[in-house]
C-alpha cells in the first residue's frame, strides 16, 4: 500500500528525528519527498568498504540521518529512498532482491543477459569503463557496492533495454508477458512533485519534462564511468536508450544529456539542437582559475625560499606593519578553507568528487594543499629568519693592531 507508513513493513526503521521517521510512506520514498538529504548515499559512493554491506545494514545507517525538510513536503534526489524501497521488496517478497528483480522483471522481458550483481572477473562483452581526466578518457574499474542494486548499478545492454522501453509504452506489456496493470504504468508516468523551480516534474522513478517542445518521461543515470539514459515519448510511442561506457561530470557538460534529445528530434524529422559547450559552463572556469592560483603560489613559495634570510623583523615595530607581514599566509590559508570545506559542502564531499570527477576533484586536493604549505610556510620562514643571528659583513675587515714603539 503506497500511502502506508514505511515502518508497517520495516518496523525498526528510523531516521534522527524519531516521530518524522513514523510518518514516511512508501509514496514519498517513490517520489524522492520523504525528507531524506542526498547526502544520505554520500558515504556509500565514496567507500569500497560498503562492497560488502548488506541491504538491512545500509537502510539502518540512516538511524543517525538527520531530515533537512519537512516530510512530504519537497523533492530532493536520494539513492537513499531507493534503497529502502529495495529492502521492503526484499521482506515482503521474502527472497534476495536480487533474485526478484531477476525473476519478476528481466527473465518477463527477455532481458537475459541482464545482470543483477557485478562479477568479480569482467566477462568480454562488458564494455570497460572510462573516466575523463581533462578530456582524455582514462579506464577505471570503480568498486560496486551490492546494497545499491535497488538505486542503481544494473547491468544490461541496449537491445535487453528496449524490451523495458516497450514493456513502458505498450501498457505493461511485453510479448505475452504482463509486467503491471495500464493503470499502474500509468501512475509511474504521473507527474507527482515539482524539481525546485524547474519545469521538470517527478514521479515514481521517472521525470516528466519537456523536450524539444514534447512532454517526454526520461530518467537518465550516472556513476563514476558509465552514463544512462532513457526517454519515453508517449505520444509518438518512441522509446530511446543511450549507454555509455565513459562518464565525465565536468568537461563534458550537457553534451551526455542532448544525446537523447538530437535522437528525439530526428525521429520527429526536425533538426536536432545545437549541443553545449564540450566544457562545463562553471566547472571548467572553476578549475582553470584554481591552477592559475596554484600555479602563483608555487612561484611564491620559490621566491620565499630564496629570500627568507633578508626578513628579520626590526626590533621597533608598529602592529599594523606586523599585521601587513602576516596577512598573505592569513589570506592563503583562508583559501585553502575555501577549497577543501567550503567548497565540498556546495558541490560534493571531496572523496565523491575524487571519484565522480576526479580531474575537478584532484585539482581542488591538489590546490588545497599547496595553499595550506603556502599559508604555514610564511610564518616559519620568519621564525627560522628571526632565530638566525644575523652575520655583520664589517666584522670580516681585521682591526689594525697597536704594537709598541721603540724609540
Amino acid at each position: 500500500e503506497l500511502d502506508a507508513p514505511v515502518q508497517r513493513y520495516l518496523p525498526w526503521f528510523q531516521v534522527a528525528d524519531k516521530t518524522a521517521a513514523a510518518q514516511i510512506t512508501m509514496r514519498q520514498l517513490l517520489n524522492q519527498t520523504s525528507g531524506l538529504p542526498e547526502s544520505a548515499s554520500y558515504a556509500d559512493l565514496a567507500s569500497p568498504a560498503a562492497n560488502a554491506d548488506t541491504l538491512e545494514a545500509r537502510v539502518r545507517r540512516l538511524g543517525a540521518t538527520q531530515l533537512n525538510r519537512s516530510v512530504g513536503s519537497t523533492f530532493e534526489y536520494t539513492d537513499a529512498n531507493y534503497d529502502v524501497l529495495g529492502l521492503i521488496v526484499q521482506t515482503v517478497a521474502k527472497e534476495p532482491y536480487t533474485t526478484y528483480v531477476q525473476q519478476q522483471i528481466l527473465l518477463p522481458l527477455g532481458m537475459k543477459r541482464s545482470e543483477t550483481t557485478y562479477p568479480a572477473a569482467l566477462p568480454a562483452d562488458l564494455a570497460v569503463g572510462y573516466r575523463s581526466w581533462f578530456g582524455f578518457p582514462v579506464a577505471y574499474r570503480q568498486w560496486y557496492a551490492h546494497a545499491s542494486l535497488p538505486s542503481g548499478d544494473l547491468i544490461a545492454n541496449a537491445e535487453e533495454m528496449t524490451h523495458y522501453l516497450i514493456a513502458q509504452l505498450n501498457d505493461g506489456h511485453y510479448n505475452h508477458e504482463s509486467l503491471l496493470s495500464p493503470q499502474g504504468i500509468a501512475q509511474l508516468h504521473a507527474s507527482a512533485v515539482r524539481e525546485a523551480e524547474s519545469e521538470k516534474f517527478y514521479g515514481m522513478g521517472w521525470e516528466v519534462r519537456p523536450m524539444n517542445d514534447l512532454t517526454v518521461v526520461r530518467q537518465d543515470g550516472t556513476s563514476a564511468n558509465y552514463y544512462a539514459d532513457v526517454v519515453l515519448d508517449p505520444t509518438g510511442r518512441w522509446g530511446i536508450v543511450v549507454l555509455l561506457n565513459m562518464n565525465s561530470f565536468n568537461l563534458y557538460g550537457g553534451r551526455l544529456h542532448a544525446l537523447t534529445g538530437g535522437v528525439l528530434s530526428l525521429l520527429h524529422g526536425q533538426t536536432p539542437p545545437v549541443l553545449p559547450a564540450m566544457h562545463h559552463p562553471l566547472l571548467y572556469p572553476i578549475m582553470l582559475a584554481i591552477w592559475g592560483i596554484t600555479g602563483l603560489l608555487v612561484l611564491w613559495m620559490g621566491w620565499m625560499l630564496l629570500t627568507w634570510r633578508r626578513w628579520r623583523q626590526p626590533a621597533a615595530q608598529s602592529w599594523l606593519r606586523g599585521l601587513a607581514r602576516r596577512l598573505p599566509s592569513l589570506l592563503i590559508v583562508v583559501w585553502a578553507l575555501l577549497l577543501l570545506v567550503a567548497l565540498p559542502k556546495v558541490l560534493y564531499p571531496l572523496s565523491v568528487m575524487c571519484i565522480n570527477i576526479p580531474d575537478f576533484g584532484y585539482t581542488v586536493l591538489v590546490a588545497g594543499g599547496v595553499a595550506l604549505l603556502c599559508g604555514a610556510l610564511q610564518p616559519g620562514l620568519m621564525y627560522l629568519a628571526m632565530r638566525t643571528p644575523r652575520i655583520n659583513s664589517l666584522s670580516t675587515i681585521k682591526s689594525p693592531v697597536s704594537v709598541p714603539a721603540k724609540v
